[in-house]
């Protein structure tokens, strides 16, 4: 999968060309237990992006998989007003590429609710 350029923000087609799919999921080394718990990282993220950012609207959010390096990512997309923005995460909470016209504050929103579900799951196992 080629992640999409910084400046791309035709985002619907590259939903359509590489959003995850039950083949895919069929093809995976990953166990059903490792690709729920990968989905459930990213949902949760997703959810707390919906509780906590409150001045930009979360409008979508989709699963990928890095066939390469089998495993499943989370592409979210957020607007305030008439811009839009995306990023894409991994379910290891790297955000690995966002939209050129991602704004300050919302990238240090999202990274520390990032941090925070990482403290959550560590917590979770001990």
């Amino acid at each position: 999968m080629d992640l999409p350029d910084r400046k791309d923000i035709l985002i619907e087609e590259f939903k359509d060309k590489w959003q995850l799919t039950p083949e895919q999921l069929a093809d995976t080394n990953n166990t059903e237990e490792e690709i729920k718990s990968m989905q459930d990282f990213l949902l949760s993220i997703g959810d707390g992006f919906r509780e906590y950012i409150t001045d930009w609207d979360l409008e979508d959010y989709f699963f990928l998989l890095d066939e390469e390096e089998d495993y499943i990512l989370g592409l979210f997309l957020f607007s305030k007003g008439l811009t839009k923005c995306w990023c894409i995460i991994s379910c290891y909470g790297q955000v690995e590429v966002h939209s050129e016209n991602m704004d300050v504050d919302l990238l240090g929103d999202i990274c520390n609710l990032i941090i925070s579900g990482l403290f959550n799951l560590v917590g979770k196992e001990y």
